[in-house]
């Protein structure tokens, strides 16, 4: 901290149990403590190298919209919404309709603890949908800090891909993050080749990046019969989603109503 007066505001931060009274308003004393926080230099500077440890992606956009989400009268945003993330837990089913097609999904965690609840729970999966945080090249596990995020990530695509129970399924791999990608490629100098040297392409070339871990996964796909649909994504863009998941979910429709036979 650069302020030593701000050392209570952290201490209050740090000492509360909740953030929110019982209907959910943010508590007066956090709410300034919070903003007196991030108008200082130090917090922002840490914030700034935030990809240098454990900080959520969005904390950059809540710290610059705290004025208006600590207003007593505050209503979250469409924006708002999908900066917030919560961790999966479990398996999450939900079901809604796309061209007269009833289609269910079902989000699992990916997290190692998570996995032997779902990966061998799906015997007649059509498609599935493998999301993976480019972002993630220069980090590491939470669970383990001696592994590489994105290794982790290409080691689970591999047993996933090559799985039997998913023998059938369309794969489709979303290489999500793709903004947060392209700024730590471009200005915090954490360059791709110091994770992966395998990588010969230009440190600042982020198509090429991206492309280079994009096939490292393609090469993980041991059947040349099954093919792997790949899209670059942005989560919090709701108009490259909503594209990309139509295109998505149209060819999943068309592939399996063509293994239907009409008698």
């Amino acid at each position: 901290l650069q302020s030593a007066k701000n050392k209570a505001h952290a201490q209050t931060i740090l000492m509360a149990n909740s953030c929110f009274d019982k209907s959910f308003t943010m508590l007066p004393g956090v709410s300034a403590a919070l903003q007196a926080l991030w108008q200082d230099r130090g917090v922002r500077l840490a914030v700034a190298r935030g990809y240098e440890y454990e900080l959520n992606d969005s904390a950059i956009y809540l710290f610059e919209n705290m004025e208006r989400i600590c207003d007593e009268k505050y209503v979250p945003s469409a924006t708002d919404v999908l900066r917030a993330r919560v961790r999966t837990n479990g398996i999450i089913e939900t079901h809604f309709k796309m061209n007269d097609v009833i289609i269910s999904m079902f989000d699992v965690g990916g997290q190692r603890s998570q996995r032997r609840k779902w990966i061998y729970c799906f015997d007649d999966v059509k498609a599935v949908l493998f999301v993976v945080s480019l972002s993630g090249y220069d980090m590491t596990l939470i669970e383990d800090s001696s592994v590489n995020r994105l290794e982790e990530s290409l080691n689970l695509f591999s047993q996933i891909v090559n799985n039997r129970f998913f023998r059938e399924a369309s794969f489709v791999l979303f290489l999500n993050k793709f903004d947060l990608f392209r700024e730590k490629i471009l200005y915090s100098g954490r360059h791709l080749r110091f994770y992966f040297p395998d990588y010969r392409g230009p440190d600042f070339d982020v198509d090429r990046g991206a492309l280079f871990i994009q096939h490292k996964f393609a090469l993980r796909n041991q059947n040349s019969a099954k093919v792997l649909y790949p899209h670059f994504t942005t989560a919090t863009d709701t108009s490259n989603i909503q594209v990309v998941f139509q295109v998505v979910m149209d060819m999943v429709i068309r592939q399996n109503l063509s293994q239907v036979t009409l008698l």
